[in-house]
């Protein structure tokens, strides 16, 4: 479990981010010594979770137009603000069903995405995003 592989590291990291959690609004997990948000999928698979440090200053960002594209198009998005090195940055954990028919291959999705997060003043965008490459 996750628990026991940060156990084995000489360190532990100050941030993860996860997708494919498979995590259900009504489960509720707990990593000693780390904060967490997610963002579950409703049925089976999906789901994104961002974890940090407690000693870390982390916040949940919800209800912004980066996190309501991204669900108007059944792609689960965790999205968090934290400090890294003293400069405020955010934090993107994304997860995008190999099935999703809209998101897939859809540039324009994938440019109004990217327009968003270029908004934010520093960003690491993680995740699975299951698009695939025309060649």
């Amino acid at each position: 479990d996750l628990s026991s592989l940060i156990n084995s590291l000489p360190q532990p990291p100050s941030l993860i981010c996860l997708s494919e959690t498979w995590l259900k609004d009504c489960q509720f997990i707990s990593i000693p010594n780390y904060k967490l948000i997610t963002d579950n999928r409703i049925g089976i698979g999906g789901g994104t979770a961002i974890t940090a440090l407690n000693n870390i200053e982390f916040a949940s960002i919800l209800d912004n137009p980066l996190s309501k594209l991204c669900h108007d198009h059944n792609i689960n998005i965790s999205i968090a603000k934290t400090k890294l090195n003293n400069i405020s940055t955010f934090i993107i954990s994304l997860y995008n069903h190999p099935n999703n028919p809209v998101s897939s291959n859809n540039s324009r999705f994938w440019q109004q995405f990217f327009e968003l997060c270029d908004l934010l003043p520093n960003v690491i965008i993680t995740g699975d995003f299951n698009s695939k490459h025309p060649l």
